[in-house]
C-alpha cells in the first residue's frame, strides 16, 4: 500500500513539473524619427557595437542590420519568456537574433522596425532541446531608445 501511495505522490511530482508555453506579450517594435537617415543608421549600428552584438550582415544601402548573440546569463526573463522547461530539462544557452530594418522611403524621417527572435537550448543528460521563446520588447525599446530624436 506504501509503495503505491508513494508512486502516485512521485507521478503527480513529476506530471507537475511539465514544461509551459511562452505568454504573450505586446511589443513595440518601431519608431519613427525627424533626424536625417544616415545618423538614425549611425545610432542604430552604434548600439550593437556597444553592446557588443555581433553584426552577422549590414547593407546600409537596403536598410538592413542582422545580428546574433549568444549567451546563457544575458538574455533572461526579463528580456524573453521561454516557458518553463519541464523535469529533467535545463536550460544551457540561449540565442537572440535581431533584424533591424530602416528603409530610405523616407531620408528626412526614417522609420527603424526592430524585430527580435529568442531560443533557448535545453539539456538533461545527453539529450538537447531548442525552443522558441517570444520577446517582452525590452531589447526593443533598447534599440529604438538609442537612437537620438
Amino acid at each position: 500500500m506504501f509503495k503505491r501511495l508513494a508512486l502516485i505522490a512521485f507521478a503527480v511530482a513529476v506530471s507537475s513539473c511539465g514544461s509551459s508555453g511562452p505568454g504573450k506579450y505586446a511589443v513595440k517594435n518601431s519608431g519613427t524619427y525627424a533626424r536625417p537617415y544616415d545618423l538614425v543608421w549611425e545610432d542604430a549600428v552604434a548600439w550593437f557595437a556597444k553592446n557588443n552584438v555581433q553584426v552577422k550582415t549590414i547593407d546600409k544601402s537596403s536598410g538592413v542590420i542582422f545580428a546574433e548573440r549568444v549567451y546563457l546569463g544575458e538574455f533572461d526573463a526579463t528580456v524573453m519568456d521561454c516557458g518553463k522547461a519541464g523535469f529533467p530539462f535545463r536550460p544551457v544557452s540561449r540565442r537572440a537574433s535581431f533584424n533591424v530594418f530602416i528603409p530610405h522611403a523616407n531620408d528626412n524621417r526614417p522609420t527603424v522596425t526592430v524585430t527580435t527572435e529568442f531560443e533557448e537550448t535545453r539539456a538533461a543528460g545527453a539529450d538537447r532541446t531548442v525552443v522558441a521563446c517570444v520577446s517582452k520588447g525590452v531589447l526593443e525599446n533598447l534599440i529604438l531608445n538609442s537612437i537620438q530624436k
